[in-house]
């Protein structure tokens, strides 16, 4: 391996990580148990190949890599080894695998083709794979320097969300996932996943949700939303988000008006957001009504005349008075209500699960519509966003009642206990492993850190580089 390493193509990056590349297929080595058939996606000069096939843990091995001339010309004339050369995102894989190595790829991709590109293209791998996928990606906390990194930073606070996100678009195709090793790379370990295949346990029979409804003749979308709860609206032009949206929306004026939702990035979502809304057996819930056949999305009444709670900021006293009565009762509500999803891989509950503790009640979620000579406040969308979203969801009361100019002292309270329970979790979760916290979407106190100071860092240092080759 030593003259192997030698000839790499890219002399100074290898000879900088090629140790650490090495001790990584150590590590994949320690996993395979049988001499197999092995996908290397972003092989590179191909150190993981070569040492895969020279211990005998690949039978043979398909590197994929940009450009022919970027793997060494000895591993190309070794048997066993084959290459595809092109972008993974384009490539339509063909055969089956027993294990898929997708290393350092994934940013890239995401900062070159977006986040649908990337999920689609994690998803094709384990569409093809037959044992276990080896992760690793790029990550926030490795600071902003990289364009890569900023990109990430636009969809994702930590690296928990961001793995959390890519695990539950293949939530239903997996049964788990380990950290195998943490390798040090630009100022931080770099966890390395093993992501196992295999159709889970978990219940994926759509049917049970309610009446298959009829994908409409007369259909108005697809509209996009803008990523993330700050600021969110509806679109249905590329450059507000429509080809990133995680969710696609559809109205119809069919049987008295419906709005169709799909889930792009996350198929599994649907199944958690309808059992949720059919335990919700209240005035104030918007429950869904079905799921279409083809494409499945979600069924719900369209309120075509509701708008979003904020907009009753500038609203006569009375009205606003009114509205926020119903807004504290529905979180009074929230609190003592009971809600059970079955999981098995992310975000477990149990049946004393309150609906306030896994779902993001934003203004954005609460619409006002009209009703007769008064209004109604009805909260829609009960996609599960947590397993202790509690103090979340204090803050956003907060910011409703605010808004509306009622309640104060009570805005307040609510705003400053959420920030002092959110900051408990991240100090409750600094002594849990990786994994864990990734399975609950909660990031530690630690990566939080890391992330905001590193990235802020890094962005400024790389203006200042930019700065200096500017001015050359």
């Amino acid at each position: 391996m030593n003259g192997f390493r030698k000839s790499a193509s890219d002399a100074s990056y290898h000879s900088r990580h090629s140790r650490r590349t090495l001790s990584r297929a150590e590590c994949i080595a320690a996993q395979i148990k049988a001499p197999s058939r092995i996908l290397d996606v972003g092989c590179n000069n191909g150190i993981t190949s070569q040492y895969l096939l020279d211990t005998g843990k690949a039978s043979h091995v398909i590197g994929v890599e940009l450009h022919t001339s970027t793997v060494d010309k000895r591993l190309l004339d070794a048997d066993g080894f084959e290459l595809l050369e092109g972008n993974i995102v384009d490539i339509e894989l063909q055969d089956r695998y027993d294990f898929i190595i997708y290393g350092a790829v994934h940013h890239h991709i995401l900062n070159f083709h977006g986040l649908t590109a990337a999920v689609s293209t994690l998803r094709k791998l384990v569409r093809q794979c037959d044992g276990s996928l080896f992760f690793e990606t790029g990550q926030i906390g490795e600071g902003g320097r990289w364009r890569w990194q900023r990109a990430i930073r636009k969809y994702f606070r930590t690296d928990e969300e961001h793995f959390y996100y890519l695990l539950r678009s293949i939530e239903q195709d997996i049964e788990g996932f380990e950290v195998i090793g943490k390798f040090w790379i630009h100022g931080i370990r770099r966890s390395y996943l093993r992501i196992d295949i295999g159709q889970s346990k978990r219940q994926s029979n759509f049917q049970q949700f309610g009446d298959r409804k009829v994908w409409p003749n007369e259909k108005a979308g697809p509209f996009g939303r803008t990523f993330g709860s700050r600021g969110q609206m509806l679109s249905d032009e590329t450059e507000h988000g429509i080809d990133e949206s995680p969710s696609w929306f559809w109205t119809s004026d069919d049987s008295g008006g419906q709005f169709f939702k799909l889930h792009r990035h996350h198929p599994i979502a649907a199944i958690h957001e309808a059992s949720i809304g059919k335990q919700l057996d209240t005035a104030w819930a918007v429950q869904p009504l079905g799921i279409t056949r083809d494409p499945i999305a979600l069924v719900f009444p369209w309120l075509k005349d509701a708008v979003p709670v904020d907009n009753f900021a500038s609203a006569p006293e009375s009205v606003r008075r009114r509205i926020a009565v119903q807004v504290l009762d529905i979180f009074a509500e929230a609190r003592t209500r009971r809600i059970r999803v079955d999981h098995e891989l992310l975000m477990s509950t149990d049946s004393g699960t309150r609906l306030i503790d896994i779902c993001d009640l934003h203004a954005n979620n609460l619409l006002v519509t009209p009703s007769g000579d008064d209004n109604v406040v009805r909260v829609v969308d009960f996609e599960q966003q947590g397993s202790h979203y509690a103090y979340r969801n204090r803050m956003h009361l907060a910011k409703i009642l605010w808004r509306l100019r009622q309640h104060r002292i009570k805005s307040i309270s609510n705003y400053l206990v959420g920030l002092i329970i959110g900051f408990g979790w991240l100090l409750r979760y600094q002594a849990v492993p990786l994994a864990d916290r990734i399975r609950a979407r909660q990031p530690s106190l630690m990566s939080v850190l890391i992330a905001e100071v590193r990235s802020k860092a890094g962005r400024m240092l790389g203006e200042f580089l930019d700065m200096i080759r500017f001015g050359e």
